[in-house]
């Protein structure tokens, strides 16, 4: 099952894939589907099963990033910016944009949010994008774990601001500008040495979290940066 692109104000449409070239990103979750909270003054990574390993660097892996306080001139998003700095969940929790979705029965990963027990197929439920390494939408108490998750995830420094195309870029809502933060992970594990979050956002508000995954920093290409990587 896809998941589907939208930009505000527009319906939801599910699509049978989410997989574009340059953007479509994802990020490595437990059962749930969310990552698990970490905080550490070391490289950390999200656990794949409820009993996996956590990933140990096994280096100090060091890669170019902007100064923290670096902003773009945008106001919307450099607002964006300063939360994400701040490391809070309940303030990253105020700005991500709960849209309502129709909720489905149908088990499995990605798709739509599923249906709570004795709610009926098709009812729509407030529900944000969280993705893994493979995606799903969150409902409930869920998003604010997922705030919080995120707020306490390791990740080096703002690597890049990039623009979004007009065009369909993955299985989720469209934003404006997708924010590209570096995750090291230093040597010994499965990923690169440098992966990357991606926070997608418009107007001030995030559409989309997408933890790394696996996908090196230095692949990511795009169009257009209102925030070039240094």
């Amino acid at each position: 099952m896809g998941l589907s692109i939208s930009r505000p104000g527009r319906a939801w449409v599910w699509l049978p894939a989410i997989v574009v070239p340059a953007l479509a990103l994802g990020a490595c979750s437990n059962d749930d589907g969310y990552p698990t909270p970490t905080r550490t003054a070391t490289m950390s990574i999200a656990t794949l099963s409820p009993t996996a390993p956590m990933a140990t660097p096994t280096t100090e892996a060091t890669f170019p990033v902007h100064p923290a306080g670096t902003r773009t001139g945008n106001p919307d998003v450099d607002s964006v910016l300063g939360i994400l700095e701040q490391r809070d969940g309940a303030a990253l929790r105020a700005i991500m944009r709960v849209d309502e979705v129709p909720c489905t029965h149908e088990t499995g990963l990605g798709g739509p949010p599923k249906c709570p027990e004795n709610v009926t197929e098709g009812t729509p439920l407030p529900a944000f994008p969280l993705t893994g390494c493979e995606g799903r939408m969150v409902t409930g108490d869920s998003i604010d774990f997922a705030a919080e998750s995120f707020a306490g995830a390791h990740w080096e420094g703002v690597w890049a601001v990039a623009d979004v195309p007009d065009v369909p870029t993955s299985g989720y809502p469209a934003g404006e500008h997708l924010v590209v933060l570096a995750v090291a992970w230093g040597g010994g594990s499965l990923f690169p040495p440098v992966s990357r979050h991606i926070v997608s956002i418009a107007d001030g508000q995030v559409l989309v979290i997408q933890h790394a995954c696996g996908q090196a920093i230095e692949d990511f290409e795009a169009d257009s940066y209102l925030l070039p990587p240094p």
